[in-house]
């Protein structure tokens, strides 16, 4: 797959281009497309991207259905989350436009200015599993800042290195499992929302709306990801244990 176009101008033409030769490129390579993660062109603006994410089967997210959107930019794509339901996530801003902070990506990615789409979805889906959020995410509390420094705090206490408890009922847990019961809100999955995300200086809107065949095909996805890990799950158990589980003289 080639790389984004890096670009001198904000040419729509050329975003246009490369943001379909990207969709063209996912569509084409199953391999680069993250689990779980799927986006549709938008009617109302040909460089936004409808998206949705199945958060999978593990951590505080898990079952979690989240929209978003994510208008394209080959330098400083922007990620905004539908406000009917925003994740109580550190990297979310709570008020509108309920932004994602690509920070984390831009560092990781090593690409200064630029980064891919695939990129972009992979990191959308990685911010809400467990590992990234007990072993990265609460080592960098500046990534909060202007985003949601308060969640962030208590992702701190709970997981941190210093954390008293790391008991799963703990806050931070609870509001995340509140992200996640509102997301799977009939009103949330099938009504109609107003996703909108600030690109410069303007806002740009968005229907997300998703068919039931889309979303038949998320769930078949994160059942096949859920019994994947529980195969995985009895393999480590029959690698490690099995001695003791079916052991015999």
């Amino acid at each position: 797959m080639a790389s984004a176009i890096a670009l001198s101008s904000n040419s729509t033409a050329l975003l246009q281009t490369d943001l379909t030769l990207q969709l063209s490129a996912l569509r084409n390579t199953p391999s680069l497309s993250p689990r779980g993660v799927y986006v549709v062109p938008s009617t109302a603006n040909p460089l936004l991207l409808d998206g949705v994410l199945f958060v999978g089967s593990s951590g505080p997210y898990a079952g979690a259905i989240f929209r978003f959107t994510l208008q394209w930019s080959s330098v400083k794509p922007i990620v905004c989350f539908d406000p009917r339901c925003v994740p109580a996530h550190p990297l979310v801003q709570a008020a509108a436009p309920h932004r994602l902070n690509l920070t984390p990506l831009l560092a990781e990615s090593g690409e200064e200015g630029i980064t891919t789409l695939p990129l972009i979805l992979g990191f959308v889906r990685s911010i809400f599993q467990p590992q990234y959020l007990r072993n990265e995410l609460v080592k960098r509390p500046d990534w909060f800042t202007n985003y949601n420094v308060d969640v962030g705090s208590l992702l701190v206490k709970q997981y941190g290195q210093h954390a008293q408890s790391q008991a799963a009922g703990g806050i931070f847990d609870s509001l995340a499992k509140q992200s996640v019961r509102l997301s799977l809100s009939p009103a949330v999955l099938y009504g109609h929302g107003r996703g909108t995300a600030k690109g410069e200086g303007e806002a740009v809107k968005s229907n997300i709306v998703f068919p039931e065949e889309l979303l038949s095909k998320g769930r078949k996805a994160a059942e096949e990801e859920q019994e994947r890990e529980r195969w995985m799950e009895q393999l480590k158990r029959d690698i490690f244990y099995g001695d003791e589980d079916g052991g015999g003289s």
